[in-house]
């Protein structure tokens, strides 16, 4: 669609007090500095969206006088012929000032401006005109493709939301068949699997860093496990010297036994019985230790656990009632505007069904008229005699049906603004159901919020109880827990007394010795006891370890998906970037800037030339500008004057299908000069 500007007339809209511009292909504006060149843009641009060409709705537009004061009862009027596919359309604003004289009062005060609209020649409301404008021109799309440096002054992520529109939508098996390096193919044909599966990246992204949270908390655990196990196991010893410093003891005590009473049958069986009674209280010691080791290992493993799901469970249930607080707020605002738009229909239903009683009163009003026939058009206004009958009649005739003629176009018109406004009070009212339908849902999806985040606070931590308390509450009830601490504390009650004997009828000196030598070899049987603890916690240390390299594995393995990610990401807005910038002549565009850690941020920046379009002369800024409102206009297939300030800086323009109006500044013209 081509919009062509044919003629714009000025009154007395700020500097100008009447111009009317006649515009061709290509039209140039000449003036000196201030002379009102811009002044033509502002005018444009406030009657077809009531901004200047700074995009600022609020600005002076009546003209002023020495005292920069605005002249009284003057009108700032702006209206434009263009064309639209071969048709002419005429658009007219009119910029009203309102003087009131109240009672009593002898001038009449200033109440505000109002603005009058005409489409094609014919009065029409703000909200018609503005219909009608959009139906032609949307606003955003109008200043991207009227002036060359308004894609620039967007924001940038505005900039690349409009190119990656331009490009059109990428599918990701595109992005994978550009893959050139066979390594990251295969690592993409994976992530691409993946998100067939209907995710999107970032959906995707948000499953990774939960899935690394939890891992990160189950491994930060680990340490102080293994901690637990080490203050718990006993200090290592040289359990081969105590076995053999024990091998040694017992040789000696059979040497010295069989000295001290060989032929003693009754010394040997005591002694064979204190042997196997020392063998046998040494064993019921080491069983002990072994069942006191293993119960703390267990409940210290117990309390690990505990603590570790208090954790987690405070985390999920704080991030879970974030959720929905957020999602409750935001409800709950929609549901504001809702109500403030039914309201606002409901203002508006009234102030039409008003309307619709005055047009009642109206076609009453018309339909109650009857001719009347003026006797003194019967005289003759020169003569003063009668005119004769044959003319009075005539007159008369002519006269009814003027009237009649006259009532009849205006009961139409009564009938039709009565139909309009009917279909409009329609309207109205459905919107109003509708609004009220979606109101009721609101409230119920209000209802429902609350009591899933009442639920979830009831889940929380009870006042004043911290994490501490929390696995100290846990523990408790706890079954097998409480279990293994009293069984343990049944343990450690226990007490084992070494076995004391009556000595055999030897030599005393030889008994003295040999006992010497079996205190030594209890203990030594005592010390050795500790050397299966250690093997077992150990063992224990050395699964937690190999759980511990699991999870950092599992960790690896995710980080490297977010590292795909990034790296697709990358992949897909290159592709994006070569179908962009495949789109321009002259300009190209950076998606992407390097960071000091070697990781990549999104941007756009606009590059002439490889230099930034900030840097460059003005002159090619302009021309940049039109290469890009080229490209828009072939993206949105509309077509509009572009308006060029300081013209005079470029030399050579580049080519546009667009009609161009160059604003040229010229010392020599004191008045604006159109050629």
């Amino acid at each position: 669609m081509k919009v062509l500007l044919k003629t714009l007339i000025i009154n007395n809209f700020k500097g100008i007090h009447n111009q009317e511009i006649a515009f061709s292909h290509i039209t140039n504006i000449f003036g000196d500095n201030a002379t009102g060149k811009t002044t033509i843009l502002d005018a444009f641009l406030w009657l077809f969206f009531g901004k200047n060409s700074e995009d600022v709705s609020k600005f002076e537009i009546k003209r002023l006088d020495a005292n920069n004061k605005f002249i009284k009862d003057l009108e700032a009027e702006v209206s434009a012929i263009f064309e639209v596919e071969g048709a002419e359309i005429a658009a007219k604003k009119v910029l009203r000032q309102k003087w009131v004289k109240r009672r009593g009062e002898l001038e009449a005060a200033y109440q505000g401006d109002e603005n009058i609209y005409y489409w094609n020649d014919v009065p029409c409301s703000e909200t018609e005109f503005r219909v009608k404008i959009k139906a032609l021109l949307d606003e955003n799309v109008f200043k991207l493709i009227t002036n060359p440096f308004y894609f620039n002054s967007l924001k940038w992520n505005d900039r690349r939301n409009t190119l990656i529109e331009v490009a059109g939508n990428i599918k990701n098996e595109e992005v994978l068949s550009s893959i050139v390096n066979d390594k990251n193919k295969t690592q993409f044909a994976a992530l691409v699997a993946a998100l067939k599966q209907d995710k999107s990246i970032d959906e995707f992204k948000r499953e990774l860093a939960a899935k690394k949270k939890k891992i990160k908390d189950e491994a930060e655990s680990i340490p102080s496990r293994i901690d637990e196990v080490r203050r718990l196991m006993p200090d290592e010893l040289n359990f081969q010297a105590l076995r053999a410093e024990k091998e040694m003891l017992a040789s000696e005590e059979e040497t010295i036994a069989k000295k001290a009473n060989d032929t003693s049958l009754q010394y040997k069986q005591a002694n064979d019985a204190r042997s196997k009674e020392l063998e046998a209280h040494s064993r019921r010691v080491h069983e002990h230790n072994q069942s006191v080791f293993g119960l703390k290992n267990t409940i210290s493993e117990i309390e690990s656990e505990v603590k570790l799901k208090a954790k987690q469970s405070g985390n999920d249930l704080s991030a879970q009632i974030k959720s929905v607080t957020s999602r409750l707020a935001d409800v709950e605002s929609d549901r504001g505007r809702f109500a403030n738009s039914v309201a606002s229909f409901r203002t508006e239903l009234t102030n039409k069904q008003t309307d619709l009683e005055k047009t009642y009163a109206d076609y009453d009003e018309l339909e109650a008229k009857v001719f009347s026939f003026d006797e003194h058009l019967a005289i003759c206004p020169t003569c003063k005699q009668e005119l004769p009958a044959e003319n009075i009649a005539s007159k008369r005739d002519e006269l009814e049906a003027n009237f009649n003629k006259d009532k009849r176009t205006k009961i139409e018109a009564t009938i039709a603004k009565g139909q309009a406004i009917k279909a409009e009070i329609e309207a109205i009212e459905k919107r109003i159901t509708n609004g009220e339908l979606t109101i009721s849902i609101t409230d119920a999806e209000i209802e429902n919020l609350h009591k899933k985040k009442a639920e979830l606070q009831e889940q929380t931590l009870t006042p004043g109880e911290d994490e501490t308390t929390v696995v100290a509450r846990l523990l408790d009830e706890h079954e097998t827990y409480s279990r293994l601490v009293f069984e343990l504390a049944e343990l450690q009650k226990k007490t084992f007394e070494a076995p004391v004997f009556e000595d055999a009828p030897t030599d005393n000196a030889a008994n003295d010795k040999l006992k010497e030598i079996r205190l030594k070899i209890a203990e030594l049987n005592k010390q050795l006891d500790t050397e299966e603890q250690i093997k077992r916690a150990n063992k224990r240390i050395e699964e937690l370890q190999t759980q511990e390299s699991t999870l950092a594995q599992q960790l690896a393995d995710f980080e490297g998906s977010e590292y795909a990610i990034m790296q697709f990401t990358k992949a897909k807005v290159d592709v994006i970037e070569q179908r962009i910038n495949g789109k321009f002549k002259t300009v190209k565009f950076k998606m992407f800037n390097l960071q000091n850690n070697g990781g990549e941020s999104e941007c756009c920046e606009t590059l002439i030339n490889g230099v930034p379009f900030t840097d460059a002369n003005n002159a090619a800024k302009i021309n940049a500008g039109i290469d890009i409102i080229n490209t828009l206009c072939q993206h949105y297939d509309v077509y509009a004057p572009i308006f060029i300030d300081n013209r005079e800086s470029v030399t050579k323009l580049i080519e546009s299908d667009s009609q161009i109006v160059n604003l040229i500044v010229s010392a020599a013209d004191k008045k604006l000069r159109v050629a």
